[in-house]
């Protein structure tokens, strides 16, 4: 029953625009040059206006949401990267189970050249970090690199400490096994 009263009203509303429009005679001229003019009707120039308003008030809308989209995908963006350098991370404990020490210790690597193009002060990232830092120095150890092993386990411990107490436990003893 409502769409039959919005269908009246519209019907209605064409009726009485095609009355006034029909009936007005009025023209506007537009001089481009000295010699040069158009002339078009009154109803095709309150057309343009009105068309031309709600186009440029469309267009407004849409800028004014850009800056919101833009942010929701430089998220979007950072989730995907924090993602693939957790992929990454996984990677290399997977190979690390199965004893490909020096492809762990490459995909740990890699994982840690991902995030550093992440947001450092999240704690999901320093702790990604200091994960791939001590399977680093866990495979730096067995494939006999002292010197690396120590460097990784020296940043992962200053990574430690800026971690609030609570996540420390469990990455205190993830570096220990180191």
């Amino acid at each position: 029953m409502r769409a039959v009263v919005w269908l009246f009203v519209l019907f209605a509303f064409a009726t009485g625009l095609a009355v006034l429009a029909g009936s007005n005679g009025a023209v506007v001229t537009l001089y481009i040059s000295e010699q040069r003019a158009i002339d078009i009707s009154m109803n095709l120039a309150i057309l343009t206006v009105l068309v031309t308003f709600f186009l440029g008030y469309a267009a407004l809308l849409m800028l004014g949401a850009l800056p919101r989209y833009t942010q929701q995908w430089r998220e979007q963006r950072a989730s995907q990267r924090e993602q693939t350098a957790y992929g990454k991370l996984l990677e290399g404990y997977a190979q690390h189970q199965t004893g490909q020490h020096e492809a762990a210790r490459v995909s740990a690597l890699n994982a840690l050249r991902s995030a550093q193009n992440l947001d450092a002060n999240s704690s999901t990232v320093q702790q990604l970090l200091v994960h791939a830092h001590a399977l680093v120095a866990r495979t730096s150890l067995l494939l006999q690199d002292h010197a690396a092993h120590q460097q990784h386990v020296e940043q992962a411990q200053a990574l430690l400490h800026k971690l609030p107490m609570q996540q420390t436990e469990v990455l205190r003893a993830v570096l220990q096994s180191a």
